[in-house]
């Protein structure tokens, strides 16, 4: 994952205080306990007003500015002195309804490695840096309006440094974007209590203490303008893992908010980030190529010398011929001597090997004697021979920086493998030097795999590069040619929609096994209305969507339950909900009650057989995927997902549980478990994915093909066939032009009765049937863009349902000769 490459070793004390301030569902800690003495009011105000008051204060507020820092405060013992160390700053500028700058900087050193990220919204776009991943600027659509679930965009990033709980971290935030007076800061916090007042720095503060899971959360507020000025966090549940060893006698953690600046002017460069030199936008991180191996790797070794105990020399002449295996150690270091079992089983694998040569390198100085470095040696179990660096050739000619270190030599001299830190078990090496003397070339190898991953972050780099503007697209409509007819396979019109009976077809719905008399086809009409249609074209019904905005890009879902009743579910790109209507079409649930930045998909199934369908819907803006039941109820939520723009029902994992693939402004496919855990995020070599189609193949081992519409460019697409490590298997160009209507792009079909193919909507309204595995089958050159497209099947017969703005038009189609 990218939060462990974001991520590095900190201090034992330090990593977890991080771990906790963003993993863990923290609270508030203090060693000051409440008493019957304390204030039942602060300012006329009881606790839980006070608490209305500072949130009213936050979420009333036009813009605001401020600055934070995190502070452990201790008290080693045996010291007595009182210690303040800052673990990391954050800074904030937010302007409503959303632009924002967040800076989160670690405060301890100035490593290359430490954590920094930066995030800017400048209302348009919301770009992200992260120092794990240098040179990558992640860039997304900003959400009309931010939260707290949807400010930082980019999964990995938003996981990494906000964890579960955003409130724990930047509680300030939380404040300025919620839209419900209501809704606490902190909703697993209670039993508000005032504390006394006290003075903070230049300012009297109200004190409140709260019960958290973990402790308790003291909040101290600005008794004149009500702002949050400290936040004491609850460490008492955790004590134990901050400070295993006991060694504070006094240890809190507590945030203070600094310079907090309400309503003031901001500066619109603030909200801007600037691409540096050599970077590039991306539309998710990819984490870059692991570190190279050693320069020397492969070549020959310069002069060294050591000796053995008894004083005769080694050097690369006399190991000239032999595989040479030099571990390097001296008799203060601890893991040398935690891994010594570890090799001595090496060792004694090839001790009597006449084309090994095993020495225990000591580096420690000439005062520590020889007899010291064979007898701490021999008590931590090792038999090698032991030689002596008296000439320092190790860190000189070796470039061996730290102990433990095992270098391996060719035959030849040439170095073979270099590894720093200590051996786990002793299998891997003892294979490592078998391949060695069975004429192996290792490093040659090591290099060709290193610069095969190299190739693979450049490929997975270029799929994931932004080039053009997400925002101003400047792609005109695509011109759709003249119609054409297929020429190896044969279609025939059945009937056309006169306008007085569809004025504005969109989204086209198939629903197979219809009883005669009942709907064959739904038909979504100018994005407000459910059209219902017999196998001849007649309207059975109509059924008006609850009253709303969006009427574009619509889109429409049936699925049958476990009582044999079918519903029905019409929603669309951008919508802010979805309309389900059971089997007598009345209208149960608009869903989700609050305000979004829109719904990329939905999926309407029953994928663990429990006879319930479930909601999958996909959104824009942060809040990923979420599964809800059909009475409105939120069953789970899954926010590694951005931009979602496909939600679709994957084909069976190895243990044959149904999963659910999503697509996103990712460009890769996210697999999740029916309950919405995420299981794979599966990228496809060299592509970035759009929409996927999977196809259950018949036969005596059932097998599943995949399909994905992959994007190059704005209007560039292409059909890639892959598989289910993201090998691509094939690829077919598609015609340019972007598309400006949802109708589906993927579509596994049948051709007449056994003739399984990929039904492709192209941007320019053609249609395309490749094979499964990528030959084109036929094409039809529908003479307009596309706003549906679906296929029925009775007996023998295949029905294409084609609508556009003007017309829904039934075809048949019979298969041709194979291509």
């Amino acid at each position: 994952m990218i939060l462990n490459l974001l991520s590095r070793q900190l201090p034992q004390d330090c990593m977890l205080i991080v771990l906790l301030g963003l993993l863990l569902p923290l609270g508030c800690s203090s060693s000051e306990s409440t008493s019957s003495a304390a204030p039942e009011t602060a300012g006329g105000f009881t606790a839980a007003e006070l608490l209305d008051k500072m949130q009213a204060t936050y979420r009333q507020a036009k813009s605001y500015t401020d600055n934070a820092s995190y502070i452990q405060r201790a008290v080693l013992r045996g010291e007595g002195v009182e210690r303040e160390t800052p673990f990391f700053r954050m800074s904030l500028a937010f302007e409503r309804p959303n632009k924002l700058r967040f800076r989160f900087q670690e405060a301890i050193g100035d490593s290359p490695a430490s954590h920094n990220y930066d995030l800017a919204s400048n209302g348009l776009t919301v770009r992200s840096a992260a120092s794990g991943v240098p040179g990558q600027i992640h860039e997304a659509i900003a959400p009309l309006a931010l939260t707290a679930e949807n400010f930082i965009p980019e999964p990995e990033m938003r996981a990494a440094v906000l964890g579960v709980s955003p409130e724990n971290l930047v509680p300030s935030l939380v404040m300025l974007m919620s839209n419900q007076a209501e809704q606490p800061v902190f909703p697993q916090d209670s039993n508000p209590e005032l504390l006394e007042k006290r003075p903070l720095r230049d300012s009297a503060c109200y004190r409140i203490s709260m019960t958290s899971p973990a402790g308790k959360r003291i909040l101290w507020i600005d008794s004149t303008n009500y702002t949050l000025r400290r936040m004491e966090l609850p460490i008492d549940a955790q004590r134990k893992l901050l400070d295993p060893n006991n060694m504070f006698s006094q240890l809190s953690i507590y945030v203070d908010f600094e310079d907090s600046t309400f309503d003031a002017s901001i500066d619109a460069a603030t909200f801007e980030m600037e691409i540096p030199e050599g970077g590039r936008r991306v539309r998710r991180f990819v984490p870059p190529a692991p570190s190279g191996p050693s320069p020397d790797l492969g070549e020959p070794i310069g002069n060294f010398r050591f000796v053995t105990l008894d004083g005769e020399q080694v050097n690369q002449d006399s190991l000239s011929g032999k595989i040479a295996v030099l571990d390097f150690w001296h008799t203060a270091c601890p893991p040398c001597k935690s891994q010594t079992p570890v090799l001595e089983k090496v060792y004694q694998q090839f001790k009597d090997n006449q084309d090994v040569a095993f020495y225990a390198v000591s580096t420690d100085p000439p005062r520590i004697t020889s007899d010291v470095v064979a007898k701490t040696l021999a008590s931590w179990g090792s038999t090698a021979p032991v030689l002596r660096d008296s000439e320092s050739s190790a860190y000189d000619v070796l470039n061996v920086r730290a102990t433990p270190t095992l270098i391996l030599l060719g035959r030849d001299g040439r170095l073979q493998g270099f590894q720093a830190g200590a051996h786990s078990q002793p299998a891997p090496l003892i294979n490592v030097i078998q391949k060695l003397i069975d004429g192996e070339d290792l490093a040659a190898a090591a290099i060709a795999r290193y610069e095969q991953q190299v190739q693979v972050f450049e490929q997975a780099l270029e799929a994931a590069t932004i080039k053009d503007s997400i925002i101003d697209v400047a792609v005109a409509r695509p011109e759709a040619p003249s119609q054409r007819l297929p020429t190896k396979l044969t279609v025939e019109q059945v009937w056309q929609s006169a306008a007085e009976v569809l004025q504005q077809p969109g989204d086209v719905l198939a629903l197979p096994d219809s009883p005669e008399g009942t709907p064959r086809v739904l038909v979504l009409d100018q994005g407000r209305e459910i059209v219902a249609l017999d196998a001849g074209g007649a309207v059975l019904s109509r059924h008006k969507l609850p009253a709303h905005e969006e009427t574009a890009n619509g889109f429409l879902r049936s699925a049958i339950d476990g009582q044999g009743k079918r519903w029905y579910l019409a929603s669309g790109v951008g919508w802010q909900q979805a309309y389900v209507f059971d089997q007598q079409w009345q209208s149960t649930l608009s869903f989700p009650d609050d305000a979004h930045s829109g719904m990329g998909d939905v999926l309407l199934a029953d994928l663990v057989g429990s006879g319930n369908l479930v909601m999958y819907v996909g959104y824009w803006g942060g809040l990923g995927i979420q599964g809800g039941t059909l009475d409105g109820r939120r069953l789970w939520s899954n926010r590694r997902l951005d931009h979602v723009l496909q939600v679709v029902a994957g084909p069976p994992a190895p243990t044959g549980d149904q999963q659910v693939w999503c697509t996103s402004t990712r460009g890769t496919v996210m697999q999740l478990t029916a309950e919405g855990k995420s299981v794979k995020e599966l990228y496809v070599t060299g592509q970035s994915l759009m929409a996927v189609a999977v196809a259950e193949l018949p036969g005596d081992e059932a097998t599943s093909a995949l399909c994905g519409l992959a994007v190059s460019d704005v209007g560039q697409y292409a059909v890639v066939g892959f598989d289910t490590e993201g090998n691509v298997q094939w690829q077919y160009e598609l015609p340019p032009g972007e598309y400006v209507h949802q109708v589906p792009r993927i579509q596994f079909v049948r051709i007449g009765s056994d003739r399984p193919a990929w039904m492709i909507a192209a941007a320019d309204g053609s249609i395309h049937w490749l094979s499964m595995t990528g030959a084109l089958i036929d094409q039809f050159l529908y003479g307009d863009l596309l706003t549906g497209l679906t296929a029925s099947y009775e007996g023998d017969t295949t029905t294409l349902w084609i609508a556009t703005n003007h017309h829904l038009t039934a075809w048949t189609i019979q298969p041709g000769s194979e291509p």
